[in-house]
């Protein structure tokens, strides 16, 4: 099975737990026999911005067009056999190459979105 990673790095300077998560588990299905592939940012990028990319930080954080455009020719080039979508930890949303195409096009608040409205409220 093709597996595409995709993930956010913290900076090198402060390490996390969510990182060697990722490392492990890039490890364990090449160890199964599944290829995978990695599409990955980092926060250390941060840095080398220009004062106007900066400040677009915050939009960007949400939805950016240039990640999108980057996660998209990642997918088209590595044709992953699936794909899951994570919200607060938990997979919400599995499907193929058309999840992931869907995804690049509209972004995924619509998602969010899905999940918010069917999550359980909390009893008060």
């Amino acid at each position: 099975m093709r597996v595409l990673l995709v993930h956010n790095r913290y900076r090198s300077t402060s390490p996390s737990g969510e990182d060697r998560v990722v490392d492990q588990e890039h490890a364990a299905l090449e160890e199964a026999g599944h290829v995978v592939g990695r599409f990955e940012r980092s926060s250390d990028e941060i840095a080398g911005l220009s004062l106007g990319r900066k400040v677009r930080l915050p939009v960007d954080a949400v939805w950016s067009r240039s990640a999108a455009r980057d996660v998209g020719a990642t997918i088209s080039s590595f044709e992953p056999d699936v794909v899951h979508v994570m919200v607060d930890g938990r997979i919400v949303r599995s499907g193929g190459k058309d999840l992931a195409l869907t995804l690049e096009e509209k972004g995924y608040e619509w998602i969010r979105e899905a999940v918010s409205q069917t999550a359980p409220t909390e009893a008060k």
